[in-house]
């Protein structure tokens, strides 16, 4: 058996001149030499900007030899076990001369565009000859999710986080998790997503996402089955996040996502973000959690987060309402429910979420009444088919008509209460 040669410098610069007469020179097509050089990578998959080792297996080749690898287009070289005075670097392409070593490694970074990528090489003995490398070739690059939307998914309505991305990337993800609607809450409002729909139903969720979806957007999703677990499972949150929950707080209904921890530390979080409750949605059922409240009120939250609840888990959270107009803000009304704000003349019609105008008229207070106890539920849009299941006002609640619809929504008004806004059949509605 042949001995390896020692890899002091002084034997790689005189290979190296070697290769400056013989190698470096345009390569001859392969003849029956017999010289081979075999990739292989430790996995078939990679981590967007993780670092990948390659190993390569050469023999055959005579005295010396060089391996040149041409890596994909966004891969960066970072390190090889063979000396750095053995390795160049020209663009995409390294070169490894080789003085009697059978396997040598290297390192690359994979870019952070997830795809399918392909290496190639080839392999010169010391007559010039060369053969093309062999083994893997073909790699994929994921992100670091391995599915773009995290979240269990029931056969009704569940609490998802998206990786981020375009709005089509959002739809095709989706769709790839059976999904037929998804929504947005933003500023207390519900904007749907209906997959397959024409442009005009989704124009508000659309426009609300021109530029893409940022990453960790919450939403809320609609399936008709079957149900599905949680195909991403447990990832850290970012370790820039300002606050523990992730996402806008304001009066109202907001969307957020947690940072992960304990339950207290869920509810400190909350407290000092002035939220009043969180909601969970686990199998289409609401879990609500009061903060402040008696251990006993927050018991099914508590068993559903036994120990901890995992980073990245989505909240629907109501924060503080402003306090109420005292006495004097509210002179010159004969009673608060019949107060009324006038609107701008130069006002522009309102627009729901359908793409339907509704004509805004003067505000004023009404009670949900004559649902014989099962309250309305919350629609983005004037038809029975667009209610957000476990979404919803009981009997008595008071609410604000904001505007009044027209044409297909007519008989519809839209109202707000709770920072939450939604079209509610005029029949319910009763003069407070």
């Amino acid at each position: 058996m042949r001995r390896p040669l020692p890899r002091t410098a002084a034997t790689v610069v005189a290979a190296l001149a070697a290769l400056a007469v013989g190698l470096l020179a345009a390569p001859v097509p392969v003849e029956a030499s017999g010289h081979t050089a075999e990739r292989s990578f430790e996995e078939p998959e990679a981590v967007v900007g993780s670092e990948v080792t390659v190993t390569v297996e050469a023999g055959d080749y005579g005295d010396f030899g060089r391996v040149t690898e041409t890596l994909p287009e966004g891969w960066t070289y970072t390190g090889s076990s063979l000396p750095d005075a053995a390795v160049s670097i020209d663009g995409r392409d390294v070169r490894f001369l080789l003085l009697d070593e059978t396997t040598f490694t290297y390192t690359v970074t994979a870019p952070e565009a997830a795809g399918a990528y392909t290496f190639s090489g080839v392999i010169e003995d010391a007559s010039r000859r060369a053969a093309p490398v062999g083994g893997d070739q073909a790699i994929t690059v994921r992100s670091l999710w391995a599915h773009c939307l995290k979240g269990a998914v029931a056969e009704s309505f569940s609490l998802v986080v998206y990786e981020g991305g375009a709005l089509e990337e959002l739809a095709n993800c989706a769709e790839s998790r059976g999904l037929t609607t998804l929504y947005a809450l933003h500023e207390g409002a519900y904007l749907a997503y209906a997959l397959g729909a024409p442009a005009f139903v989704n124009r508000d969720f659309t426009e609300l996402f021109a530029d893409g979806v940022p990453e960790l957007t919450p939403l809320i999703a609609k399936s008709d089955g079957p149900p599905s677990d949680d195909p991403v499972g447990d990832i850290a949150a970012p370790g820039d996040w300002p606050t523990c929950l992730h996402g806008e707080v304001g009066a109202g209904f907001s969307a957020v996502v947690y940072a992960g921890g304990s339950v207290e530390e869920l509810a400190a979080c909350a407290s000092s973000l002035a939220v009043t409750s969180l909601y969970a949605l686990h199998e289409g059922e609401w879990e609500p959690y009061i903060v402040g409240a008696p251990t006993f009120v927050n018991r099914d939250f508590g068993e559903l987060f036994t120990g901890v609840v995992p980073a990245l888990t989505p909240f629907i959270v109501k924060g503080a309402e402003p306090a109420p107009a005292g006495p004097a803000e509210a002179a010159g009304s004969s009673s608060p429910a019949e107060s009324t704000v006038e609107p701008d003349d130069q006002a522009p019609a309102r627009s729901s979420a359908s793409g339907q105008s509704a004509t805004v008229e003067q505000r004023r207070v009404r009670v949900i009444a004559g649902t014989g106890g099962i309250g309305v539920s919350h629609r983005n849009d004037c038809v029975d088919g667009a209610r957000l299941h476990g979404f919803g006002w009981a009997d008595g609640e008071l609410v604000e008509v904001v505007a009044e619809g027209d044409g297909r929504c007519a008989g519809w008004l839209q109202v707000r209460a709770g920072g939450v806004t939604s079209w509610v059949r005029e029949r319910y509605l009763l003069a407070a």
